[in-house]
């Protein structure tokens, strides 16, 4: 429960269904969608249940009072670790059947009860492969979770995303927590601020299954990456396909051992959307200085330079270490 403080007794009576869920998910995914030449990172193992537990591992007693926000989150990991991969809308929609068998047989729970929606079609759930209107990642319901959004403890109630959708209301009513849910709207920067000066680490929470709060925030982090930029500011307008990429490539971040490779055509905003996510974490931004005579001695030299900056041993120290760009991300 962190702190010695329990979680509430109807999330602790989720652990054995959790577990259940989470293997009969993987044995799922792992015997349906193989590996093939076209697709030869289709392999999932044990190590992807790791990292779904490690998403749940982030959970705290204070964020998450309810079965149903438990849920949300196993849902969430089980999408990033498993859905992220796959690569054409077939797959993903093989995908959302399994997932939606776990949550009916273990949870007695839909995908649309869990983003807001009991009436939301099919078309409505998150599509990790098109960004289209219509196929999914355009305004439809998603899960969204994220360790650098501002809010206080104080003004979360069981469930956090209707704190979120108070700041993004910038209603105004009495007390103290209004004010702060108020500051929260009106200046972005200074609640920004006030995590990163936080003595605890960031909280793991749920953004709701709007998008558009999460915009707002990502902006303040933008303004505050090109003020302290130096030549190389990032010319982004932010909406919610890509502030959705923005916390799903800070989550990976802040895994232990997280890793990613961006695939996608050259200029769709990659390189930029994973320099905006390392400043919301924290953590280094680092490119491989390429040329014409660019080598291996080359290469092992800037892999000298990552892992001395990592380390923290040469150079501008970070408690996240750094992240690299390859040398073909591009965009």
């Amino acid at each position: 429960g962190g702190e010695g403080q329990p979680f509430d007794v109807e999330v602790r009576a989720l652990r054995s269904r959790l577990v259940l869920a989470t293997v009969r998910l993987h044995a799922a995914v792992a015997s349906a969608l193989l590996p093939t030449p076209l697709k030869p990172h289709y392999a999932f193992n044990l190590r992807d249940m790791r990292r779904l537990v490690l998403g749940l591992c982030r959970c705290e007693p204070l964020h998450y009072r309810t079965a149903e926000g438990m849920v949300r989150l196993w849902a969430h990991e089980a999408e990033r670790v498993y859905a992220d991969r796959l690569v054409d809308a077939k797959d993903k929609s093989h995908f959302d059947k399994l997932l939606e068998t776990q949550l009916g047989q273990h949870f007695d729970l839909r995908y649309a009860q869990l983003v807001g929606g009991e009436g939301a079609s099919e078309s409505d759930k998150t599509d990790n492969f098109t960004g289209q209107p219509g196929e999914g990642e355009g305004e439809g319901p998603r899960l969204l979770f994220a360790d650098f959004f501002p809010l206080r403890p104080s003004t979360q109630p069981a469930f956090v995303s209707a704190a979120v959708s108070g700041a993004a209301a910038g209603g105004e009513g009495e007390g103290e927590e209004d004010d702060d849910i108020a500051s929260f709207e009106d200046e972005p920067l200074r609640a920004i601020g006030k995590l990163r000066s936080a003595v605890l680490p960031p909280s793991y929470v749920d953004v709701g299954s709007d998008a558009k709060p999460l915009v707002k925030v990502l902006g303040a982090y933008l303004y505050e990456l090109n003020a302290g930029a130096q030549g190389q500011t990032l010319p982004l307008v932010l909406f919610d396909y890509a502030a959705v990429h923005v916390a799903r490539l800070a989550r990976v971040l802040a895994t232990p051992q997280g890793h990613a490779l961006l695939i996608g055509v050259g200029g769709s905003g990659r390189q930029s959307l994973a320099r905006l996510a390392v400043h919301t974490v924290g953590a280094l931004w680092f490119v491989p200085e390429r040329s014409r005579t660019y080598g291996m001695a080359e290469w092992r030299d800037d892999l000298r330079r990552l892992l001395a900056l990592a380390g923290g041993g040469a150079g501008k120290s970070s408690a996240k270490g750094a992240a690299s760009a390859g040398a073909g991300s591009g965009g």
